[in-house]
């Protein structure tokens, strides 16, 4: 097959507009959502679309949601939490 005859298809109107309304939620939510809470969003927002749609939509604009690192606390922080902190007694002498 050659591609002599291709002709690239334009974007419609409809697809355009849910571009505009995910770049928007997007700037709203600080780039956390994923695709499921973005399908979410936009059916909250009366726009039917699938998840797929949705993620391809996402892929289209080049978004991907930021997602937290688990923080992970090793046996070495551990020690240097506690060797830096003053403990202090509940307990009070018997004789005074």
């Amino acid at each position: 097959m050659s591609s002599y005859y291709y002709e690239p298809v334009k974007p419609d109107e409809q697809e355009q507009v849910l571009l505009d309304v995910i770049e928007s939620i997007v700037e709203d939510s600080g780039n956390t959502y994923g695709r499921r809470r973005m399908h979410a969003e936009l059916n909250a927002r009366d726009h039917t679309i699938g998840v797929y749609k949705t993620a391809a939509l996402m892929k289209k604009l080049n978004i991907q949601a930021i997602v937290p690192k688990k923080n992970i606390i090793t046996p070495i922080q551990v020690m240097s939490i506690t060797m830096h902190k003053t403990f202090k007694t509940t307990i009070q002498p018997r004789y005074t």
